[in-house]
């Protein structure tokens, strides 16, 4: 087609040239014949070169239209022959395709870490409730016996020394006169524990205890005007005990006071 167009616009220059050429011969031949018949001033001559001029100019504009349109309609075709417009299409698609492949394992990988939380919180609660359960059962077992001993024998302590300084009174057992063992028994039964009356006696209850283990509330016994456990005293603590003098009344010795460190014989626990 291009070809044809260039053919086609060639033979046509050429015909334009050979017009334009021929133009000048035909209007000298009409001037002259004009003038031989009708003979004119020099205006009329004028007139005729501006005519043939214009037609030039027509001619012209026609050769250059055709020129132009000889130039835009190949860089239109060449334009028009690369179109991949499709192939551009294309990615966009498996752009998209693979972004919803790749979502869908995201989604299972969700499920599965719910799924996981979810045992583990089970976990924690059986072992939360285990805890709870085992840890008040053993805390009461170890502290049930120890420290109600030590009130009672405390509280018996805190008795005995409000009767400090009452005199001491040959087979006593009030707080207006007491011998050594109506004082241990009038303490004890005020604590609701009932021993017997003599010091030979109360020898023979409870549990015997070594001077090295002794406690708050343990009995300690000697021998004194008489062989075997004539007299007997309540352990404070600290290497003292609390008894009834029979030359001070109620008073507080210490175990290694000469007199009785030399007649100690041994120690009973009734608590």
């Amino acid at each position: 087609m291009i070809n044809l167009n260039k053919r086609f616009a060639s033979g046509i220059i050429a015909l334009s040239l050979c017009a334009v050429s021929a133009l000048p011969i035909y209007n000298l031949a009409a001037v002259k014949s004009e003038k031989i018949v009708f003979p004119e001033t020099e205006s009329y001559m004028s007139d005729t070169e501006n005519a043939v001029s214009a037609e030039r100019k027509i001619l012209y504009s026609n050769l250059n239209y055709l020129a132009a349109k000889e130039t835009t309609t190949e860089p239109t075709k060449a334009v028009i022959k690369p179109a991949p417009a499709k192939k551009t299409v294309s990615p966009a698609k498996k752009a998209t395709t693979s972004k919803t492949k790749t979502s869908a394992p995201s989604t299972a990988k969700k499920t599965t870490t719910v799924k996981k939380a979810t045992t583990v919180k089970k976990t924690t609660v059986s072992k939360t409730t285990k805890k709870t359960t085992t840890k008040p059962t053993t805390s009461r077992s170890n502290t049930s016996t120890a420290p109600a001993a030590n009130s009672k024998a405390s509280a018996i302590i805190s008795t005995a020394k409000k009767y400090i300084g009452v005199p001491y009174v040959w087979g006593g057992t009030t707080p207006s006169g007491f011998d050594c063992s109506g004082f241990i028994q009038y303490v004890f039964a005020k604590h609701g524990i009932n021993l017997p009356r003599t010091s030979a006696e109360q020898y023979n209850v409870g549990s015997s205890v070594s001077k090295a283990n002794l406690k708050a509330g343990d009995l300690v016994f000697f021998t004194t005007y008489k062989a075997g456990p004539s007299h007997l005293g309540i352990y404070l603590g600290n290497g003292s005990f609390i008894h009834a003098s029979s030359s001070k009344g109620v008073v507080i010795t210490s175990l290694s006071n000469s007199y009785f460190s030399q007649r100690y014989i041994g120690a009973k626990r009734v608590l």
